[in-house]
């Protein structure tokens, strides 16, 4: 794992670090999102995501991370209390 260039500490990044980067590692981007790298690979497997190489890194940009959760909005919907469903 790398150091957090903003805490300087190893491992995921703060939730408020997340928001102010342009670009995320995969383990941040769930973060993110709010779901398992698991969901995250199926999404970018599934072309919901596109992630980007340097080099060897993977990275994912937070304007289209921002975009996935704009085309996933339900206007007017409720959200389920305890049960995480759209009603």
């Amino acid at each position: 794992m790398h150091p957090d260039p903003t805490t300087g500490a190893k491992g995921a990044a703060p939730a408020v670090a997340l928001l102010a980067r342009e670009a995320l590692r995969p383990r941040d981007a769930a973060k993110f999102l709010g779901c398992c790298r698991a969901t995250l690979y199926r999404l970018i497997a599934r072309g919901e995501i596109q992630p980007r190489k340097i080099g060897r890194a993977t990275i994912i940009m937070t304007a289209d991370l921002r975009a996935l959760l704009g085309r996933a909005a339900v206007p007017g919907a409720v959200v389920a209390r305890g049960q995480g469903g759209v009603l």
